[in-house]
């Protein structure tokens, strides 16, 4: 089904991963289970009722805890909406403040792939696309509220390793065609 040859596809026919979603989860869990190891041993001189109690109130919280991730993981996979077609990249993402950004082909000027450790466990690839403005490489902050676009490029997270090198080449050949093709100005003459 994922086929180059269409010139328009979106994140219906490249979607992110579900799998994208519970990532986290593991050093989440691991967060968890030292505060849980550590409540037990501050616990260990208390009465077993205290204990008990205190380890119940943390169980609670762990679950509590890491429902919400998944929930606002889910919410932020499903909010994630791009489009490539023969003009260029629209990026749409938001739960509460909607935002959108067109990128040109002919104005890119990166375009990478990258994986952290949770990454590479769930077979994710990530693609990052950069254009020629001013800023610097664009800054992907998971932890500053999940912004997946800046002034100069998008991020797309949670790929199939097959899915974003197909995206990958499409942009590529893209941008090669599009700055190939510019026509001669009567100032570059």
């Amino acid at each position: 089904m994922n086929t180059m040859t269409q010139l328009s596809f979106s994140e219906k026919e490249y979607p992110i991963e579900l799998s994208w979603v519970y990532k986290n989860l593991i050093g989440s869990l691991i967060s968890f289970l030292l505060l849980l190891i550590l409540g037990i041993i501050a616990l260990a001189n208390f009465p077993q009722y205290y204990v008990l109690m205190s380890l119940g109130l943390l169980l609670v919280s762990i679950v509590l805890l890491i429902a919400l991730n998944i929930l606002i993981r889910a919410l932020t996979r499903s909010n994630i909406h791009y489009t490539f077609d023969d003009k260029g990249i629209t990026y749409r993402q938001g739960i509460i403040s909607k935002q959108e950004r067109t990128i040109a082909y002919n104005v890119l000027q990166n375009v990478y792939l990258s994986q952290d450790r949770n990454d590479v466990l769930f077979g994710l690839v990530n693609l990052s696309i950069e254009n020629a403005s001013q800023g610097g490489m664009m800054a992907y902050t998971p932890a500053q509220g999940n912004t997946y676009f800046s002034s100069n490029g998008v991020f797309i997270p949670g790929l199939s390793k097959k899915n974003v090198q197909e995206l990958k080449v499409f942009v590529l050949e893209q941008m090669k065609m599009k700055k190939n093709s510019k026509q001669p100005t009567a100032g570059g003459l």
